[in-house]
């Protein structure tokens, strides 16, 4: 039987990002190829590099859902909600 294999959150690789109605993105480069993601609201996300923004239309993130994502050598990752401002906790995974 093939799998996926199983990867752990990275000890002190966690950033917690301020999710509003402007775009917002994490302050630290992401080192890792696998992140997982959470936010107490629902939320938009764009992965991108320093200059970046995430705009309403961008990938769906539910409130409360932990979703693990490659990064595919992107190093940051921008949020925007149209609601409730909120919190995005980033995690390297490895």
């Amino acid at each position: 039987m093939q799998g996926y294999p199983v990867m752990s959150p990275v000890t002190g690789k966690t950033q917690d990002v301020a999710v509003s109605g402007s775009s917002a993105r994490n302050v630290t480069p992401i080192a890792s190829g696998v992140v997982q993601l959470v936010c107490s609201v629902d939320c938009r996300l764009r992965f991108t590099d320093a200059a970046g923004i995430a705009v309403a239309s961008d990938a769906p993130l539910r409130a409360n859902v932990y979703r693990e994502y490659a990064t595919n050598g992107f190093a940051y990752i921008a949020a925007i909600t149209t609601g409730a401002a909120g919190t995005l906790s980033i995690t390297e995974m490895g």
